[in-house]
């Protein structure tokens, strides 16, 4: 089996490429190709398969759908090139936010590395019932590695919304940076990352649109940072249970809304959110 590899041209103006001989079955060709694609992913080139004496039918398959299926997914390949066969020296991790629309409380974004970890069911945390996503973080936390990165409502305040999501961010990737070492990648689910806008942030970054629905480690991410804030709400609902933080979360809720046009505004409410603000000049 031949798979020759054109990667464009060099400085000097002729082209360059890699090429690989193999044969043998499935599972050795398979390695072959996750190194290739891992190779051209660092690049940005295109790849051209040739089949020489003939694959197995999935490969086949694959060959006939070109580069679009190689290139389908890029978030899918570097976890398995982080994650897949033990090979813990590539680290990827997934980064999710969970509280950017709350009138109170704080923004909190989770960083994991799912590692060699195989947990069933990850998705999007909006999306999971409470019991089923209890059971998925403690899963994640006992099998992965995770961290926590939070910004009060008098910081967001300061620095509005958006910048305070970017440096939660920062800080749970710091946070899993010092218990795990430096990653290759940051996979954040948005169409944003805080690269170039946090002057802590200083890793490679891809923003994943909808990525907490297809992508593993985002999908835990965002689990673990929306059960971490949950539980913040209902301990703050505790000192101030005129809110019902304990089921809206902090959210513009009619309860919630209710407490603030009887009791008024607390510590943790945003107060340069409009209806929050709208209160506080009553």
């Amino acid at each position: 089996m031949l798979f020759l590899v054109h990667c464009g041209k060099g400085q000097s103006g002729q082209p360059f490429g890699i090429a690989a001989h193999l044969i043998g079955g499935a599972p050795a060709s398979f390695r072959l190709k996750r190194a290739i694609e891992q190779f051209l992913d660092q690049r940005g080139v295109n790849i051209v398969q040739r089949n020489e004496r003939g694959l197995d039918s999935h490969n086949a398959a694959r060959v006939r759908a070109g580069g679009r299926q190689m290139q389908a997914s890029y978030a899918r390949k570097c976890l398995r090139a982080g994650c897949g066969g033990g090979n813990r020296g590539v680290m990827i991790f997934g980064v999710d936010e969970a509280g950017r629309g709350p009138l109170a409380g704080p923004v909190v974004a989770g960083a994991v590395w799912l590692c060699d970890s195989a947990i069933e069911g990850l998705a999007d945390s909006k999306k999971l019932s409470a019991k089923r996503r209890a059971a998925l973080e403690a899963r994640i936390m006992a099998e992965a590695h995770w961290a926590i990165g939070v910004v009060e409502a008098d910081e967001i305040d300061r620095i509005n919304i958006f910048a305070a999501t970017m440096l939660a961010m920062t800080r749970a990737v710091g946070a899993l940076v010092a218990k795990v070492g430096e990653p290759a990648m940051v996979l954040i689910d948005g169409n944003k990352t805080p690269q170039g806008r946090v002057g802590d942030w200083c890793w490679a970054a891809r923003a994943i649109v909808g990525g907490d629905a297809t992508e593993a480690a985002i999908s835990a991410a965002s689990i673990i940072a929306k059960e971490h804030r949950d539980r913040v709400m209902r301990e703050l609902a505790l000192a101030h249970p005129h809110y019902g933080w304990e089921r809206n979360a902090g959210y513009g809720t009619a309860q919630h809304l209710a407490g603030l046009r009887e009791h008024g505004p607390c510590e943790h409410h945003r107060r340069t959110f409009a209806p929050v603000a709208q209160l506080s000049f009553l």
